[in-house]
């Protein structure tokens, strides 16, 4: 079994992606990219060696989405097990997103910390 942390403490949290790489808590989106959380819980499988293993672990993404809302990159916060970053990183890429938009509509670049912990029952 695993699961998707959502609670308030792990809502994510969206930023403003700049055109040179750094970030911005500060957004100039009005609108910050959507995706279908339930989409990515589908998406998401305990990879088998880690099962076998019994590895259990929150790993936190940071998901780059682009003005297309397709995922640029994904870069991880601390060194978790390579195995779960993996089957996350993988769900993500299979998870469909919609861009950030300004108030005039304006497609921007945003970026999001996603928590997922993988956990045994």
């Amino acid at each position: 079994m695993l699961e998707v942390v959502t609670g308030k403490i792990y809502r994510p949290q969206w930023t403003y992606w700049k055109r040179d790489g750094s970030f911005d808590t500060t957004s100039p989106f009005s609108e910050p990219p959507e995706f279908n959380l339930k989409e990515f819980q589908n998406n998401l499988q305990y990879p088998e060696e880690a099962l076998d293993a019994g590895i259990e672990q929150e790993i936190q993404l940071i998901i780059f989405i682009g003005l297309s809302g397709r995922v640029d990159r994904i870069d991880v916060i601390g060194t978790p097990s390579a195995l779960l970053v993996r089957a996350a990183a993988e769900a993500a890429l299979l998870t469909e997103f919609s861009p950030a938009k300004t108030e005039d509509g304006t497609a921007v670049r945003a970026s999001l910390i996603l928590p997922v912990r993988f956990r045994l029952r």
